[in-house]
């Protein structure tokens, strides 16, 4: 009977390449990117979907999700990751992109639709 997402589409998605990123960034359903906002208190960096969110820094056009994706894993790039996780295993450094309730970021109202974060993959032994 349906054949979308709803109004309540809920994603996360975690890994260590851009191309994996480029595949989950496409699974956010907002997209054009008005603009970001950077949650430093939580260490986020959050994509907006209408050019009216408060605060929001406005992107120069509209952008789609590969150029999205390439933001993301740059500003990645720039980030402090928490203490690594200690297991029987190894790390390495990676991203977790996700969405909440309605397909919103909790904390960022409607005008947010996805939001990225420095985390660690763990890879057994």
């Amino acid at each position: 009977m349906y054949d979308n997402l709803g109004d309540n589409p809920v994603f996360r998605v975690n890994g260590i390449s851009l191309e994996r990123m480029r595949h989950a960034m496409k699974l956010a359903s907002g997209f054009p990117a008005h603009g970001y906002k950077i949650d430093k208190e939580r260490g986020w960096l959050v994509f907006m979907k209408y050019s009216s969110a408060p605060d929001m820094t406005a992107f120069p056009v509209p952008l789609e999700a590969d150029r999205c994706a390439e933001i993301a894993f740059d500003w990645l790039q720039a980030q402090t990751y928490p203490a690594q996780p200690d297991h029987d295993g190894d790390n390495k450094e990676g991203w977790l992109l996700w969405n909440d309730g309605w397909g919103q970021v909790d904390g960022h109202g409607y005008h947010s639709f996805a939001a990225v974060r420095p985390t660690w993959i763990m890879f057994g032994k």
